[in-house]
């Protein structure tokens, strides 16, 4: 089985590049928890809000990793959450570390910001996106995950996407 993520700044692809290439690949994709968590929310959330959305997205990411699927594709993982406590409260929780540590995935796909910005009430850093994108590319080169960066139209990022999961199984 091939695990792959979708990662990176919010508004920059990752839920339909997910989408599509399970789509493509005849497979799945696991969506991400916090959309559906705040959506029901009715209230500001906190920082143990985004403790339960990671524990629940990584619940879901551990079941469906069982599955006997050849691809699984993630459109969010412990690196957003990761990234996201950091941004916003000025540091990571040690639960949602160690499952970043542990995560294990055979690639990661860093979405590009040079896409326009979508707006949506759950979205909050329009001007911030490339100050977010360094924060993650840092935090994969310093964790020596393999990853992409992805970068164009929404066209040519899945052209390139199809491309690589297609040489990983070569």
């Amino acid at each position: 089985m091939l695990k792959i993520a979708f990662t990176g700044p919010e508004s920059t692809g990752k839920t339909t590049l997910a989408a599509q290439m399970a789509e493509e690949f005849s497979s799945i994709w696991v969506p991400e928890y916090a959309r559906e968590y705040l959506t029901d929310l009715n209230r500001p959330y906190t920082q143990n809000d985004v403790i339960e959305i990671a524990n629940t997205q990584w619940e879901t990411m551990e079941f469906v990793s069982k599955s006997a699927l050849q691809y699984i594709f993630f459109d969010t993982e412990m690196l957003v959450l990761k990234i996201w406590n950091i941004y916003k409260y000025g540091s990571c929780p040690a639960e949602i570390e160690l499952k970043w540590k542990k995560q294990e995935m055979d690639l990661y796909f860093l979405c590009g910001t040079d896409n326009e910005w979508t707006e949506d009430p759950l979205r909050e850093h329009p001007e911030e996106r490339d100050q977010l994108f360094s924060l993650y590319k840092k935090e994969l080169l310093a964790s020596e995950r393999p990853f992409v960066e992805l970068w164009g139209t929404m066209e040519e990022r899945l052209e390139e996407a199809m491309g690589m999961v297609m040489q990983m199984r070569r």
